[in-house]
Formats: structure tokens, C-alpha cells, sequence
């Protein structure tokens, strides 16, 4: 798999505009953006592999609401 294809993107120029998560994270120097944001594509992608029930709003939202 090529880079392109697996940050999902046409060019890799547009990565760096992938790479918001990098100005949340801690103070931590010694850490490249490029190493969190394959981390975060490859999360990405697997979830997307995981499957769910569909999400019933009424259901799922009733049964947590504080009072």
C-alpha cells in the first residue's frame, strides 16, 4: 500500500493538512506529527471494519439522560 492510499489522500501535500491532532497533543518534542497521524489513519481504518447495530436515537439517548 502506498502512502497515498492509505492516508487516503490524492497528493501527498494534503497530509500535513491531516495532521490538526498534532497541536492537541502534549508537550512532547520528541514525537513527529507524520508517526500520530498514521497512528490515527490506521485506527481510522480499522473501525471501519467493525460492525454495529444501526444507532436507534430514541433508544440509544433515553437510556442516559440525567435527571
Amino acid at each position: 500500500m502506498n502512502l497515498r492510499n492509505f492516508f487516503g489522500v490524492s497528493s501527498l501535500n494534503f497530509i500535513p493538512q491531516t495532521l490538526e491532532v498534532c497541536f492537541r497533543k502534549a508537550n512532547n518534542e520528541k514525537t513527529p506529527c507524520y508517526a500520530l497521524a498514521a497512528w490515527i489513519r490506521k485506527a481510522e481504518t480499522e473501525t471501519h471494519k467493525i460492525e454495529t447495530k444501526p444507532f436507534n436515537k430514541e433508544k440509544n439517548l433515553s437510556n442516559h439522560i440525567c435527571y
